[in-house]
């Protein structure tokens, strides 16, 4: 459960079930990989089947109810064919509006008829991108404003929950004109959360004195090399184990910043996945260092991250000219990580290497090979 998450279903359960609420109107924003639909399924099955959803809801300390009566009408737009908005919604309410008018306000109210109404729009603007004619597609963002104004309204019965690419284009501009409750997925704890989820079975963040006690044992052996350690670096190790801070740094924001990124947290799970999977039976902490472009998983996952091949072909052929000294695949996948993702500090990649590696480098004298 994340924190947005959890805001997210509880302003839902207010605007359903109080009078006075006057936020309606529900905007996930991000690109591909974020976690927009898995969001956006959580209306969908609180409102169509509460009763599978109370321990998830009694684990998280929330509450949720729906009115008698409440309709649900989930449409994922990348799925379906849109011609008009109003027509998904009459064909749900089985109400008949004319095809090539959308109704008003009153009308709207009417087919209604009292009853609350949530609606879920996954990949909106995939929908009213595809309407070819011009007129009909502006005749949609104006039906979008009136059924978003009408979810803003006091009183109101209606819900919108809508998700979006890109908040600064149609039908992003739309919505954004209200006052909103948003989803932007950008949360690094949370989305830590999400990926120790998806990948751990017993969530190395759960306290345990042998993970302190492994992270104790890096950090005391890299003060042994001479290593300065940031005061804060203990904690900020532990919340990130069994990956060092610099890792996810990398996977979850700077490779984002300056490449486009993988696909958001999907992206990152995968990479981290084919990282733990490589290494969790051979190390305690996984580093950057660990990123082999031996693994042929693994150098699939940062062959995304660089189309051209420029920075991979250059860090292959260096590889392979000093294969034979100590730790080169460790020094090469690190140099390479910290180059699809340049950061203006260097302590990041030096604190990424393995403890053992630093002294044994330094006296590498073929590491002072230009191209590495």
């Amino acid at each position: 459960m994340s924190g947005e998450i959890h805001n997210f279903v509880d302003a839902i359960h207010v605007r359903l079930n109080s009078e006075d609420a006057t936020t309606g109107l529900f905007l996930a924003e991000g690109p591909k990989g974020v976690g927009k639909s898995h969001g956006l399924l959580i209306p969908l099955h609180l409102t169509s089947s509460p009763g599978d959803c109370q321990g998830w809801l009694s684990e998280n300390k929330l509450t949720f109810s729906t009115p008698a009566g409440t309709r649900v009408l989930w449409r994922k737009f990348t799925d379906f064919p849109l011609e008009s908005l109003w027509g998904v919604i009459a064909q749900q309410l089985k109400f008949d509006f004319r095809l090539d008018q959308p109704p008003d306000t009153n009308q709207f109210r009417a087919a209604l008829d009292g009853k609350k109404l949530v609606l879920v729009f996954d990949e909106l603007e995939s929908g009213v991108r595809s309407i070819s004619d011009t007129a009909l597609r502006q005749r949609n963002l104006n039906f979008l404003q009136m059924i978003s104004e009408e979810s803003n309204r006091a009183g109101s019965n209606v819900v919108l929950i809508a998700s979006v690419y890109d908040g600064n284009l149609e039908p992003g501009l739309t919505l954004k004109r209200l006052p909103r409750v948003e989803l932007r997925f950008q949360d690094s704890a949370d989305r830590r959360k999400v990926l120790f989820h998806r990948l751990f079975k017993k969530s190395p963040l759960n306290p345990s004195p042998e993970i302190n006690a492994i992270v104790q044992s890096y950090l005391n052996t890299w003060r042994r090399f001479g290593i300065d350690i940031p005061p804060d670096y203990a904690d900020l190790l532990r919340q990130s184990f069994p990956f060092t801070p610099e890792l996810l740094d990398v996977a979850l924001v700077r490779i984002r910043q300056s490449k486009g990124g993988f696909q958001g947290t999907r992206g990152a799970l995968g990479f981290l996945a084919a990282l733990v999977r490589g290494r969790c039976d051979s190390t305690h902490l996984i580093t950057m260092a660990d990123a082999s472009l031996l693994n042929t998983e693994l150098r699939s996952w940062l062959a995304d991250l660089d189309p051209s091949r420029n920075l991979l072909t250059c860090a292959e052929s260096n590889l392979r000219e000093l294969r034979s000294n100590p730790f080169s695949d460790q020094i090469a996948a690190a140099t390479l990580l910290a180059s699809l993702a340049p950061s203006p500090s260097a302590s990041a990649f030096r604190a990424s290497l393995p403890p053992t590696s630093l002294s044994t480098a330094c006296r590498a004298s073929s590491f002072t090979n230009p191209k590495t």
